[in-house]
């Protein structure tokens, strides 16, 4: 899949019920909308314009 940039081996807290910690972790965001998110085993088949 693509996205506009991939921030990845970062600490990420989600803010949903389950308060899942992924650490280290992958954020995805196309435009202006997260795509993915997730422990970075879930990183893969994520391609971005920029990495960060």
């Amino acid at each position: 899949m693509t996205c506009d940039l991939v921030i990845e081996n970062a600490a990420v807290l989600t803010v949903d019920p389950a308060w899942n910690l992924y650490e280290p972790g992958f954020l995805a965001v196309r435009g202006d909308t997260i795509a993915a998110v997730g422990p970075m085993a879930g990183r893969r088949g994520w391609e971005a314009r920029t990495v960060v």
